[in-house]
Parts: structure tokens; sequence; C-alpha cells
């Protein structure tokens, strides 16, 4: 896969260069700013919780639908990591695991960030126990407990969708960077209506 310092590949998957500076960053469409109304974090986060509490997101994720993503998007994860020297893996809204815990199984070191704590549960209970997974309560607007350069793929496929402002954005985005080592790649899935 040919690295770029600029978004690149599918609509719903795409790559940033992870030592891009994040200001160059530059997301177009029709994006909130904030002098228009959206939700307060917390009522999002509020949202969120009740939402996932009752959605059945491993039902998305085995349906038909929900294999072809899955299936296309370890395509991309597979040549990223192709070229990696003992990769680590950051999952910033890894859901209930369907990504981290995989990879974790086929014996990746990943870390997998989740702000909804039943999705978290989930999540830690596909585990056995030998997977080197550190599952962390979080936020992709604030990943300040984690170190700068320090992943090899960082994957941000789900909190995009559900991040109001184009300052959320951005700063979810550059915090993905962040801790993105020089040369490590970031895998984006994001729709915009």
């Amino acid at each position: 896969m040919e690295r770029l310092p600029e978004l690149m590949g599918t609509p719903d998957t795409r790559s940033l260069q992870g030592d891009a500076a994040a200001d160059s960053l530059n997301i177009e469409g029709n994006m909130e700013t904030d002098t228009e109304q959206s939700l307060s974090e917390e009522e999002g986060m509020n949202y969120l919780e009740e939402y996932y509490n009752k959605y059945d997101e491993e039902g998305r994720l085995l349906s038909r639908h929900g294999q072809v993503e899955y299936l296309t998007t370890m395509k991309y994860i597979r040549e990223c990591l192709s070229n990696a020297t003992d990769p680590t893996i950051l999952e910033v809204g890894a859901g209930t695991g369907r990504y981290s815990v995989t990879l974790a199984k086929q014996g990746y070191r990943v870390t997998a960030v989740e702000l909804i704590p039943h999705n978290l549960e989930l999540l830690k209970s596909k585990l056995e126990g030998s997977e080197q997974i550190r599952p962390i309560l979080g936020n992709a607007l604030d990943l300040s407990f984690l170190p700068d350069s320090s992943f090899s793929l960082v994957m941000v496929l789900g909190p995009m969708y559900h991040l109001y402002t184009k300052e959320e954005k951005l700063r979810a985005l550059s915090e993905a960077v962040r801790v993105t080592k020089p040369g490590g790649f970031i895998l984006v899935a994001y729709c915009m209506n």
C-alpha cells in the first residue's frame, strides 16, 4: 500500500500517514461549526450509552452487510501490517471487539479504547485470557493516557459517525495522528450524508 500524507482509499476506509501534521487535515462537507446547535458532549454521551445499551451491535456485525464490512476492513488492516516489525495496534471506538479481539487472538498487541461500558464488557467477555489486549474505557476526543508515536496502526472505525462538530472530528483525528508512530497508518471509517 502506498503511503501518502493525505486521505486516500474507498469512501468508507481511508488511510492517513501517521507522521502527517494534524493541522494539514482538511475535512470538507456540511459539518456543523461551533456556532451551530449540536448536542453537548455530555448529552451525546448519554444518547450513545442509551442507544448501545439497547442496540444489537453484534447482530449488525454478523449480518451480510456487516460481514462485507469486516472482510473489506480486514483486507486493509492486513495491508497496513504487512511490513510492520512487531506492530502495535490501537482501536479507538472498539465497540464489542470485532476487530480488536480478532487481532489479539492472531497474536498482535492491541489496545482497545471504547466509550460505552456495555460494549467494553461484551469485548472483555470474548477474551480467553491469553490475548495481548488492553481494553480501556475512554473517549476518542482525549487519548492523553496514551503516549505519542506509540502505535503502528490506529483504527478509528466507529467514533467519527458519532461526532457532531467539525472541531470534534478534527480533535479525534489529531489524537489519532499524535499516537501513531512515524510511518504508521490510520484507518478511518466515515460516511457523511
